[in-house]
């Protein structure tokens, strides 16, 4: 995407992401902004979600067990809900802002 501004002859551009999986980069991404640089986890909540569940928590938790978060059933695959408690808290392991 950035390219296709790039191409547009803007003049600047600054790439911001509130969170960075550097183990999961398939490309170099220059991102002048990076709120927190986290594990390869999956992660939940603050409008981050799974089936449309999990995005208004007020912060970014990752599920104790995520194969839990659905249910299979012969060929049908579900989304089931977990309580909090299923949920631990993301603790980044570096903050870059």
């Amino acid at each position: 995407m950035a390219n296709i501004f790039r191409s547009r002859e803007v003049s600047s551009l600054a790439i911001a992401a509130l969170l960075d999986k550097p183990d999961r980069n398939e490309i170099a991404v220059d991102a002048k902004y990076i709120g927190f640089t986290i594990p390869n986890q999956f992660v939940v909540g603050y409008g981050l979600d799974v089936g449309e569940m999990y995005r208004n928590l007020p912060f970014i938790a990752v599920p104790q067990a995520p194969e839990n978060l659905f249910k299979i059933d012969g060929a049908s695959v579900s989304l089931q809900y977990l309580p909090f408690s299923m949920f631990v808290l993301l603790q980044p392991g570096t903050h870059t802002g």
